[in-house]
């Protein structure tokens, strides 16, 4: 009989191991990946002729576990993320591709051509990081501006030679150099929001993280983690299939069926180990079962991300969503920032193994200024929409970035960049707003990891 019970333990800590395991099993070789990485050019350009910006892969569509990172030995020229500044003769350029898959790396090298400008100099405009325009002109040629853009609830203020700055360029003076201008913008409050919010026209910052924090508590129907296993069939449903899941970044179509972990789990966005709260139960009632913060995830996939903050590269540290979840992403952060007290969010990496793991000095997450620049560069879908009206319907509040985008520009405004540089994202502003720069120290706990 204690052999049989011996032989019970042991199958059932077998599934367990299966069920929750952390260790990723890859299917292609180093070499496979790196073979199947190709540059993707601007249309007409190519490796030996690059007038334009271009995409880096950054991470691989063969192995989900491989880690990419790019160098360039001229980043005044190209930049690890492919924006050119052409100069005045062809410049050669090298970018390296360095790869890893568990303790295995390799490198690819890429050699480019940026074609030069022959004697001429090129202005260039730029809204953000989106390039409006580029004029090429004679030296001491004079510069003339282009036409104001437009933009729908801002007003146009001028150009500038930074991205955030309240002196603007001056035309109709020769020009003797490359120039790269950058639209300045200042917000025009003049949307009145209806309905559930109304009450938001004209807060921004604190104000409108107050209003916003009041408003997705009220009437909040809370329910339990094990309760969300039978509610993600209905929150992530596959528009394509009714039986199936679409799962958080790889959009895989699965079926819906829980099977105790096994094949899919519940994927937290803001990781349990970062809410401030202990490891959650079936039980666990609270901010650790937020349906707006839980996704379907591939368990595989759940363990890869482990509690990695979210930035444009999937390595050690840090965890790339998919183009096609990015936004997702961004919006559910920052619902978690507006929902609960005492959340913070930073544009430092954080460590995966932290003392501060579970407790409440750990309640941090980013990169806010990617996750802000991702809230842009992927909008709002369908399968979101449908999403937030399911769980409104379960929970009885709403994300407020999906039903308004806009807000999370109107909260944090500018902020600054790895390079210490500012992207411009919205409200004019010359300082960086709600930027925390607590940085937890890097003792080893457990990683954050839920069945």
């Amino acid at each position: 009989m204690k052999k049989l019970f011996g032989f019970i333990a042991l199958i059932l800590i077998s599934l367990t191991l299966v069920g929750c395991s952390l260790t990723q099993t890859t299917t292609h070789t180093i070499s496979e990946v790196i073979d199947a990485v190709e540059i993707l050019y601007a249309e007409g350009d190519n490796a030996n002729s690059v007038t334009q910006n271009f995409s880096l892969p950054q991470f691989s569509n063969l192995e989900e576990s491989a880690e990419f990172s790019w160098e360039s030995d001229n980043s005044s020229v190209v930049n690890i993320f492919g924006i050119v500044n052409r100069q005045q003769i062809d410049t050669s350029v090298q970018l390296t591709l360095n790869v890893k898959i568990g303790t295995i790396s390799d490198q690819k090298i890429f050699n480019i051509i940026v074609v030069g400008l022959d004697g001429n100099y090129s202005v260039s405009f730029y809204d953000n990081d989106i390039l409006i325009s580029i004029v090429i002109l004679d030296d001491q040629e004079l510069i003339a501006s282009i036409d104001d853009p437009v933009k729908i609830e801002y007003t146009f203020l001028g150009w500038a030679t930074s991205p955030i700055s309240d002196t603007y360029f001056t035309f109709n003076q020769p020009i003797s150099e490359n120039i790269i201008l950058y639209a300045q913008w200042e917000y025009s409050n003049i949307y009145t929001y209806e309905g559930y919010y109304e009450g938001a026209d004209g807060l921004t910052e604190t104000t409108l993280v107050s209003f916003l924090r009041t408003l997705v508590n009220q009437g909040f129907t809370r329910i339990s983690y094990g309760e969300v296993r039978y509610k993600l069939d209905e929150t992530d449903k596959d528009p394509n299939n009714s039986n199936n899941i679409l799962t958080i970044y790889d959009r895989r179509s699965i079926s819906n069926v829980w099977d105790a972990g096994a094949t899919w789990n519940r994927e937290h966005v803001w990781p349990n180990s970062r809410l401030g709260v202990p490891s959650v139960s079936n039980s666990t009632i609270g901010i650790g079962s937020d349906l707006h913060n839980l996704r379907a995830s591939l368990t595989s996939t759940n363990s890869s991300r482990s509690n990695k903050v979210y930035d444009a590269v999937t390595n050690s540290d840090t965890y790339f969503p998919g183009d096609d979840d990015k936004g997702d992403v961004a919006r559910i952060i920052f619902y978690m920032y507006v929902a609960y007290a005492d959340m913070r969010l930073t544009d430092n990496i954080l460590p995966v193994s932290s003392e501060y793991n579970y407790l409440p000095e750990g309640r941090e997450m980013g990169r806010l200024s990617l996750l802000l620049q991702w809230n842009i560069d992927d909008p709002v879908d369908s399968f979101e929409q449908n999403r937030n009206e399911v769980i409104y319907s379960i929970q009885h509040n709403r994300n407020p970035f999906i039903d308004h985008p806009e807000f999370a520009t109107k909260i944090w405004g500018t902020i600054p960049t790895r390079q210490n540089e500012s992207a411009f994202l919205g409200i004019h502003k010359t300082t960086s707003l709600w930027i925390d720069s607590f940085m937890p120290s890097e003792n080893v706990i457990n990683a954050n990891y839920i069945c």
